[in-house]
């Protein structure tokens, strides 16, 4: 299976980040405006050094549960930092701190979401369901309130994909 007690990286998953970085230097190079695509290739790297540690660091199920945790408590806390300084502050909701793109940040939120369902499915205690489905109207508030047309797309898309039987008891 997937998760084992022994190490997932192998020496083909190293060669294989070396080659990415070697295709995205070069690709930089090559662009059409090759000092813009410079002015980001800390972004690049640090993408790079992310996939090597999470090949290495999730090794159990348990690893990746923690991980999704973390991402979902992450994403939720910005959500709502970002609602509490949109009504104290006048802050735009989509523009938290670290972006300013208010499409980033819905499809930040959008790639989150699925996450909280997840949990929510498998949860067996009746709060952590009432739990993990108000994180998920929370992220949901957040997709809305960026006012993205394509987060919203996207919201819609994962929404199909995350009901797909009730969907097909609908049409059929």
């Amino acid at each position: 299976g997937l998760f084992k007690r022994e190490r997932i990286y192998k020496p083909i998953e190293l060669f294989m980040l070396i080659l990415l970085g070697v295709v995205i230097f070069i690709s930089g190079r090559n662009a059409y405006n090759p000092e813009r695509v410079m002015n980001v290739f800390d972004e690049y790297i640090r993408m790079i050094i992310l996939t090597f540690l999470i090949i290495n660091i999730i090794k159990t199920e348990k690893d990746l549960k923690q991980i999704c945790l973390v991402l979902i408590g992450l994403m939720t806390f910005l959500v709502l930092y970002s609602y509490y300084k949109y009504k104290t502050e006048g802050w735009d909701i989509s523009t938290p701190h670290y972006t300013v793109d208010r499409n980033f940040f819905a499809e930040s939120i959008v790639a989150v979401l699925p996450l909280a369902f997840m949990f929510f499915e498998n949860a067996k205690n009746k709060i952590l369901k009432v739990i993990f489905l108000g994180i998920a109207a929370i992220m949901a508030m957040g997709v809305i309130l960026t006012y993205s047309r394509g987060g919203l797309l996207a919201f819609f898309i994962v929404l199909f994909f995350l009901f797909r039987p009730f969907c097909y008891l609908l049409v059929f």
